[in-house]
């Protein structure tokens, strides 16, 4: 992690208490077709479950990933550079 997606991270996560973040940070772990699995910043496991991304991203792996909340899960907003 760069130190610029470190200041970013640390800006979100404490601005609001993990059950609350309406922004999160990740890392693109795997990629299947049109699914997209995550490693979440402060997680050890990839996430099970696909998250969606806005069509103006491509992911690859490796990417460090800013999710927005949407409702009862997270949409991949872009990749930190």
């Amino acid at each position: 992690m760069s130190l610029n997606s470190n200041k970013l991270f640390n800006t979100i996560t404490n601005a609001k208490s993990k059950e609350e973040a309406q922004t999160r940070m990740a890392v693109v772990t795997s990629i299947s077709g049109n699914n997209i699995y995550l490693t979440f910043y402060g997680e050890e496991e990839m996430s099970q479950k696909p998250y969606k991304r806005l069509d103006s991203y491509m992911p690859a792996i490796g990417d460090t990933v800013v999710l927005q909340k949407v409702g009862s899960s997270y949409l991949i907003t872009g990749k930190v550079v």
